[in-house]
C-alpha cells in the first residue's frame, strides 16, 4: 500500500476515534473496518482506482459516512435502541423494534451530492 493512503486513511482513522473514544464499548477494529469500508464506498462510487487517494475536499464525507456506518452497527447490536417500556414489578425493559435498516450503500447514496463532484464517467 503506498505511503500517502496509508497516512490519509491513519488520519481519518484518528479522527473518527477521537470523536467517539468518549464511548467505552466501541471497539478500534469496528472503526478500522468501518474507515476502510467507506473509503472502498468512496473510491468505486466516484468511479476512482482503489490505489487511488480519497480526494482531500471528501474527507469530511468520509469521516461523517465512517460515523454513520459505525454507529449504524451499534444499533444493530442494540446499544442504541430506544426504551419503549420500562416494567418495576419484574424489572423489565423493552425496547423497541423495526428500527431502519443502514445499508453501506444507503450511507453512501445520501452523500451523493457531494461524491457526484468527484465521480468520473470512465475508470480510467
Amino acid at each position: 500500500m503506498p505511503k500517502l493512503r496509508v497516512e490519509a486513511e491513519k488520519q481519518v482513522l484518528d479522527i473518527v476515534d477521537q470523536l467517539v473514544m468518549r464511548v467505552p464499548e466501541l471497539m478500534q477494529e469496528d472503526l478500522t473496518s468501518a474507515v476502510t469500508r467507506i473509503r472502498s464506498s468512496i473510491l468505486n462510487y466516484c468511479r476512482i482506482p482503489i490505489q487511488a487517494l480519497v480526494p482531500e475536499e471528501l474527507e469530511e464525507v468520509w469521516i461523517e459516512a465512517a460515523l454513520q456506518l459505525h454507529n449504524s452497527g451499534k444499533a444493530a447490536d442494540g446499544l442504541n435502541q430506544r426504551v419503549k417500556s420500562i416494567s418495576e414489578g419484574d424489572a423489565t425493559v423493552q425496547f423497541e423494534s423495526g428500527s431502519e435498516t443502514v445499508t453501506l450503500q444507503s450511507i453512501i447514496n445520501s452523500y451523493s451530492n457531494e461524491l457526484n463532484q468527484y465521480r468520473r464517467l470512465f475508470p480510467w
